[in-house]
């Protein structure tokens, strides 16, 4: 995991990127727990997807989930 933190952390730093603030953070992770929970309803539940729905899968949204996370270590100094 620490590998990850240095490499999202090099790209913040060569973009010239700030961390979002802890609460930006924090809504946006529940924001990816949602989506993520509407996937796994789609795959496992009954909930079927609509037409209308775009096409999501498990990956990415556990990728963004990982990713905010990190983001909220890294700007917090967690290793």
């Amino acid at each position: 995991m620490k590998e990850y933190q240095k490499e999202l952390d090099k790209f913040f730093k060569e973009n010239k990127w700030p961390y979002w603030p802890p609460l930006v953070i924090l809504a946006r992770l529940f924001e990816e727990g949602g989506e993520l929970a509407r996937v796994v309803n789609h795959l496992y539940g009954k909930k079927p997807k609509k037409e209308t729905e775009s096409k999501q899968d498990l990956e990415e949204e556990v990728g963004d989930i990982l990713y905010t996370l990190i983001c909220f270590a890294n700007s917090n100094n967690i290793d």
